[in-house]
């Protein structure tokens, strides 16, 4: 299990490969979501130019899209970057399921008093190396 969240950049490769268009890296009901949405990247992006994004967020926008904060995806984008990073690495990638996560939560000592993003209780993402 990675020790951070997925951030923007690493997620802007999978974005770069064609991700959204490979229909290989997707569920059957995540490929009509993708197609169905004309999605070529997340939703909270915005795309200014070539690989030059904003982020849209609750209240505002971010000129510059903070490429060490965590990306905002969907269950779908998610797997299909599991099943993409998968390939790359040419070793099983997937995401965690729900027991494995609040166990690995307990083991890493989490508990809610600490200072952690865990459950976004702060408004935006911080940093996925910040804690």
């Amino acid at each position: 299990m990675s020790d951070k969240l997925v951030s923007n950049a690493q997620f802007l490769s999978f974005v770069r490969d064609g991700g959204y268009e490979k229909q290989e890296y997707w569920s059957s009901e995540g490929w009509n979501w993708a197609t169905g949405q004309a999605e070529k990247y997340p939703k909270f992006w915005i795309k200014k130019e070539k690989d030059d994004f904003a982020l849209r967020l609750t209240f505002s926008e971010i000129k510059d899209l903070p490429w060490d904060w965590p990306v905002e995806i969907n269950c779908f984008e998610a797997s299909a970057y599991c099943r993409w990073l998968s390939a790359k690495l040419g070793q099983a990638v997937r995401l965690p399921t729900e027991d494995e996560y609040y166990s690995m939560l307990k083991y890493a000592g989490y508990d809610e008093t600490q200072d952690f993003n865990i459950g976004a209780r702060y408004a935006s993402p911080t940093p996925v190396d910040k804690h």
